[in-house]
């Protein structure tokens, strides 16, 4: 790995860049300007949150504590502080991450790399588990004939083929470890919600990859309305129904929507205070009354995601919505509960993240970033709302 300077205003605005893959080195004045600014009143909880980062990482950074250099470019004074950052870094080989201007300029000028470091906060550069490519009529013989992967398509992951004559789907395959199959889904049809087909060409993914019994972690993204919840939750009645698990535990992060006002304290046993966060799964069967007849034949299991840990959970479906609001350690966490012969169910939307700690530590975007392409893993991004005209008119707000 690349050897890697931060500069205090760096630390201070994206503390996050400690999770990138340099090996990191700090300069002693670095650590003291962030320990005399601790107590600001205006930046000291940055400060703070800034140490807090680097002892996380704790011995996996270098200290640099030496103030002497072994080539100090004639002019420059080495006690200053921006001086002593380019210099430490011109003596590691490293490349020095500052946004600040003057000190980029300077360093370029005796041949230190640096860049700005801005916290890339957009969720959708993940990749959509799919790629859709268009083809002339040679491309697609080429294809045809050889069926190789040379659109970047992850395993478990969907190619979508269009002409580009006509700009129409000509074709859809999925990859999996022998190359790319065509997709083998069904319609589901179960006592719970009766009949459901895909109304789209991604809900068609949607549908091939929860049939799929080789992956046991299974994603949905995508905005409100695209039928997240309602396509996942029909696979899961179905799959209890046919007795290819024991029951459903309902996990979800109890985090209210943002900016609205908390309604305080619920009385009431657990389920009780979990039932307002489980209803868009009683929105599917019939309402409340439903949901709580689940919960008495055990069929359901409704789990507060603070009171899962230690647990191994078999033979289970652990269905979690809303996951945009969960961190890295709370997708950990709820990996790690899936024993033999479970699965594990997410979904989420990007755009209604609640809290700031989840735009700068989500652990849904984490997730598919770093294991997308597993053997085990598939995530699907729908695109169309089909929940109704009027729902879909919440876009032109954007």
């Amino acid at each position: 790995m690349l050897n890697a300077i931060i500069d205090t205003n760096v630390l201070l605005e994206t503390p996050e860049i400690l999770n990138e893959d340099y090996n990191f080195i700090l300069p002693i004045s670095v650590l003291e300007e962030i320990d005399g600014l601790k107590k600001s009143e205006f930046v000291g909880w940055k400060a703070r949150r800034a140490s807090h980062a680097i002892s996380d990482k704790g011995d996996n950074i270098k200290y640099v504590v030496r103030d002497i250099y072994d080539n100090v470019p004639e002019g420059w004074d080495a006690n200053l502080r921006d001086n002593k950052i380019i210099l430490t870094a011109k003596e590691n080989n490293a490349k020095l991450f500052s946004n600040d201007l003057n000190v980029r300029i300077k360093a370029g000028s005796i041949g230190v790399e640096s860049e700005s470091y801005k916290f890339k906060s957009d969720f959708e550069k993940n990749n959509n588990g799919w790629v859709e490519v268009e083809l002339t009529d040679e491309e697609l013989n080429d294809f045809y004939t050889n069926k190789e992967n040379i659109f970047g398509v992850p395993e478990n992951g969907y190619l979508i083929i269009k002409s580009r004559d006509t700009y129409g789907i000509i074709d859809v395959f999925r990859l999996d470890l022998d190359g790319f199959k065509h997709l083998k889904y069904k319609d589901v049809d179960s006592k719970t919600m009766g009949k459901i087909q895909p109304r789209n060409i991604h809900q068609k993914l949607v549908f091939d990859m929860m049939q799929d019994d080789k992956t046991t972690i299974k994603v949905v993204t995508g905005k409100f309305g695209t039928g997240k919840d309602y396509v996942m939750l029909a696979h899961a009645f179905r799959m209890l129904e046919s007795g290819k698990f024991d029951k459903i535990i309902w996990c979800r992060n109890t985090i209210e929507v943002k900016d609205s006002k908390q309604i305080g304290f619920l009385k009431g046993t657990m389920e009780d205070k979990l039932m307002p966060y489980a209803m868009p799964m009683a929105d599917h069967l019939g309402g409340r009354d439903g949901l709580e007849r689940m919960l008495t034949d055990g069929t359901v299991e409704l789990q507060h995601l603070g009171f899962i840990r230690g647990r191994d959970i078999k033979n289970t479906i652990i269905y979690c919505s809303e996951a945009e609001n969960l961190t890295k350690e709370h997708v950990q966490l709820l990996i790690g509960r899936v024993g033999e012969g479970s699965v594990l169910f997410l979904n989420g939307d990007f755009k209604q993240v609640d809290e700031t700690v989840f735009e700068r530590n989500n652990g849904l975007n984490r997730m598919i970033d770093k294991l997308s392409g597993h053997k085990n893993f598939a995530h699907v991004k729908l695109m169309e709302t089909e929940r109704s005209e009027t729902a879909a008119m919440a876009d032109l707000l954007d």
